[in-house]
């Protein structure tokens, strides 16, 4: 884990409410009100967030997802037929999925999973949750009839790993109770993934532990191919895979009780060490340097929770199992999701073994917008962002993957993607992006083709046309003579950026919604700014309570440096002057720039800069 694992590190308190998932509706010796519906809200993990109910003529309701994954809303002065849409985090990612019910099924059961979305998917002809925002529901589409053809459908796509998992095949996806607890249904979605990509009306349907998939076609009826049967050996696992993950969703709890109240040290310092593999490494931080006051023995990681894991994939052998993971660290303000190895030792114990990465390298979808002669103009970007603390060995990083280019030489080399550099050769030097010159195009963003008029023939943009749904990028490291550095095991480590950025028209209109805005800068202006200047600013939070401030920067003489928020503040210090030199603006021929760093749903980020006053 590196400063960036060691701030959201190890961190699980809050897992432990998401551990114990009752029910879906029913078991209670008083029967429902008729007006009320029930159901379970997950996909392999309960659903953390809220579900939302329209109904034909447009109403809606919203109410909370228990901790257990169960919702229940009374839905007496609606009218039928009803779509849902459950909206939250499953191991640290945003998730939407939409389920339908129609007017009998009220005072019943309606489930809301990644299987549920695709059957409202296949009857609307589009993503499931394009319909849900666009259309109200109706009686002539959303009828009994549709419902059942595309739930049976499913369900016999689905039907070998059903019954691999011990799960009928007469199972009804859309109204059968079920608990989110590993068990029957929930297990085969913790095996199972789904993925809807909304712009080619496209899904996939994969078994996460054999790899294999199948297609479906939202825009016509014929898909029928089921997944492939299970072997014996595979059936055995799938099973296995899913009891391995509630092993290490335990090992994450019993990380997460060391580091509960504070910095553990002497025998429970060494029971937390012993839950992690002598091998560790993630974000190229080795287990000494993890067991460090620099790591997660760091006071502010203290309370830090760790939850939610849903398996990613898993080793031929069964040794090994990737899990994705919610990270929570209220003293920085952070929330979100990282990805793991585990590793099964001799006696059968799961430790955790990192992302075997010698680095952190982080790419993220950005909407920026620049504040210049009182208008705002927007662009939007790709930021690939690679840490200077990364292993000192590593002078090159290569990252390929969706929108980034193919084939072009780089020295004697013919490379695909994009390649940063460090810009000396000395350690904790910054990365920078090289052109296709081999020259250095800027820092870490990259922006989409089209947006940035001023590129030249060998800069680098991002096709946004080639953007999707969960879009997979591979980064490789290398030294100063261009050998591969990559930890064998992280060799197919892919970093997934879940959407691209919104349009810039889209970003414009609900600029009030998406952005943080300035309101203040102390001192006033960087004229004012002397060695020993608390740099400091104020903001206003975007109206939309899912974007929050994650961060704030300040850059000027070629100096630069930030300082993370919390999501509800809006005041900061974003540092400290330390030069005996004013900034100025005939520096490089730019003036000051301040930014803030508003996080959003899909991870998207939503970047203001503007030029410190003068």
């Amino acid at each position: 884990m590196s400063a960036k694992l060691s701030v959201i590190a190890i961190a699980v308190s809050s897992a432990l409410l998401l551990s114990a998932c009752g029910g879906g509706g029913g078991g209670g010796t008083t029967a429902a009100p008729s007006s009320v519906i029930t159901g379970t809200a997950a996909a392999g993990a309960p659903i953390i967030g809220k579900v939302t109910v329209k109904d034909s003529l447009g109403a809606q309701k919203t109410v909370d997802i228990e901790a257990d994954g169960t919702y229940r809303v009374d839905v007496a002065d609606m009218t039928g037929p009803f779509l849902f849409r459950a909206a939250g985090t499953v191991g640290g990612r945003d998730v939407v999925y939409v389920s339908a019910a129609t007017s009998a099924d009220v005072g019943n059961t309606i489930n809301i999973t990644p299987f549920t979305d695709l059957i409202v998917a296949n009857i609307a002809g589009m993503a499931a949750e394009q319909y849900f925002t666009n259309n109200n529901p109706s009686a002539t589409t959303l009828t009994a009839s549709e419902l059942s053809t595309a739930t049976t459908t499913l369900t016999t796509r689905l039907k070998p790993v059903l019954e691999a998992m011990g799960v009928a095949a007469s199972i009804d996806l859309l109204r059968t109770t079920f608990k989110a607890d590993r068990s029957g249904l929930d297990a085969v979605m913790d095996v199972v993934k789904v993925t809807v990509d909304p712009t080619t009306a496209q899904a996939t349907i994969k078994n996460l532990i054999t790899a294999q998939e199948i297609k479906d076609d939202l825009q016509q009826k014929t898909d029928a191919d089921a997944l492939p049967a299970p072997t014996t050996d595979q059936e055995a696992a799938l099973k296995t895979a899913v009891t391995d993950l509630g092993q290490i969703d335990a090992a994450f709890k019993l990380i997460n009780s060391y580091i509960a109240t504070e910095v553990p040290s002497g025998a429970r310092l060494e029971s937390l060490r012993a839950l992690f593999d002598p091998e560790f490494l993630d974000f190229g931080q080795t287990l000494d340097q993890l067991m460090s006051s620099e790591g997660l023995l760091n006071a502010n990681n203290v309370g830090m929770t760790l939850s939610n894991p849903v398996i990613v994939k898993r080793s031929a052998d069964g040794s090994i199992m990737w899990v994705r993971y919610q990270f929570k660290n209220d003293t920085y303000g952070e929330n979100g999701s990282e990805v793991m190895a585990f590793r099964k030792d001799a006696n059968g114990k799961w430790r955790a073994l990192g992302n075997r990465q010698l680095g952190d390298t982080s790419i993220q979808a950005v909407n920026a917008r620049h504040l210049s002669g009182g208008q705002y103009t927007y662009q939007r970007v790709m930021e690939f962002w690679v840490d200077e603390r990364t292993d000192n060995r590593v002078q090159y990083v290569n990252i390929t993957g969706p929108g980034l280019p193919g084939n072009w030489t780089l020295g004697d080399r013919t490379v695909q993607g994009i390649v940063l550099k460090r810009s000396t050769n000395a350690g904790l030097a910054p990365f920078v992006t090289l052109n296709k010159a081999g020259n250095v195009q800027g820092g870490s963003w990259i922006y989409l083709c089209g947006d940035a008029q001023w590129l030249g023939a060998n800069d680098i943009c991002v096709d946004g046309s080639q953007l999707g749904v969960d879009n997979e990028y591979a980064v490789t490291y290398y030294d100063i003579n261009g050998n591969e550095l990559n930890d064998p095991l992280g060799r197919n480590f892919k970093i997934t950026v879940p959407r691209a950025p919104r349009s810039n028209d889209d970003a414009e209109a609900n600029a009030s919604q998406w952005f943080a805005t300035f309101t203040e800068f102390a001192p006033a202006t960087f004229s004012q700014i002397t060695k020993g200047s608390a740099i400091t600013y104020s903001w206003t939070l975007p109206g939309n309570t899912l974007y929050f401030p994650q961060d704030i920067g300040f850059s000027a003489n070629n100096v630069s440096f930030s300082q993370n928020v919390k999501p509800t503040a809006t005041v900061g210090v974003v540092g400290t002057w330390d030069s005996d030199v004013s900034p100025t603006a005939s520096v490089g021929g730019n003036p000051p720039n301040a930014w803030i760093h508003v996080k959003g749903p899909y991870n998207r980020r939503f970047v203001t800069t503007i030029t410190y006053p003068n």
